[in-house]
């Protein structure tokens, strides 16, 4: 936190604060296209999909599964074919379209209930819960 007994304080949390409005202004996708992913058309995000605390998958072009887009790893039975998150076969949820803190439209993940999903992802083992 900056007091303004800090000289210059005001000034770099004005540099700070152009600095992350700058950072996510672009909604977290990149510019370069990501073959390895399928992409999410309409989301600024590309082919990243939040969970419900903002961890990115993103769903492998070859054989549809889910992977966290961090490190590509795959969540074992885990799949998106079109926008159902399967577990083992068995719908567990969805990936929606909705907006994003800095207004731009992104993907996330949502259970069958509509609440949100939390990926939680631990050495090479899952486990999901609905928010």
């Amino acid at each position: 936190m900056l007091t303004d007994n800090f000289k210059g304080g005001r000034h770099l949390a004005v540099v700070l604060s152009i600095a992350a409005v700058s950072l996510t202004a672009c909604g977290g996708g990149g510019s370069e296209p990501d073959e390895t992913y399928s992409t999410w058309d309409r989301s600024a995000n590309g082919v990243q999909i939040k969970d419900w605390d903002n961890e990115s998958f993103a769903v492998r072009k070859d054989n549809s599964a889910l992977a966290r887009y961090s490190d590509d790893l795959q969540l074992a039975g885990l799949s998106v074919p079109g926008s159902e998150l399967l577990r083992n076969g068995v719908a567990i949820g969805r990936v929606v379209y909705t907006t994003a803190v800095n207004g731009n439209q992104i993907t996330k993940f949502v259970c069958l209930n509509s609440l949100n999903l939390d990926i939680v992802v631990t050495g090479n083992t899952w486990t999901y819960r609905c928010m």
